[in-house]
């Protein structure tokens, strides 16, 4: 892994969640490592570059997940909404890519 990145690995999806519900275009990517799943987000701060990332067994298997800011409830869908109470946040599914290497699941 390169030493100008830091990676934050979240014990649950809410987790990354909590910390997205603050950002005004919150995404997360998904990509395959080792039939792995994980989930991550790339935030560059106070001069350098975060990864934060889930590793999930199963695929979440939507395309947005859905988090109710009032009740903080998270749910997921194939659709987008427009509902000002909920922030939707897309999955995007990532062919190919080399900001997580497979030594990030020893």
């Amino acid at each position: 892994m390169s030493s100008e990145v830091k990676y934050i690995q979240f014990e649950s999806l809410g987790d990354m969640i909590s910390l997205l519900a603050g950002f005004p275009n919150p995404l997360i990517h998904h990509a395959k490592l080792r039939g792995t799943h994980i989930y991550f987000v790339t935030l560059a701060f106070l001069g350098g570059t975060f990864v934060y990332f889930i590793v999930n067994k199963e695929e979440l298997g939507k395309k947005y997940i859905y988090y109710h800011i009032y009740k903080h409830e998270t749910s997921f869908s194939d659709t987008y909404t427009t509902d000002p109470n909920i922030r939707c946040i897309p999955i995007l599914n990532v062919k190919k890519q080399n900001i997580l290497s497979e030594d990030i699941l020893d």
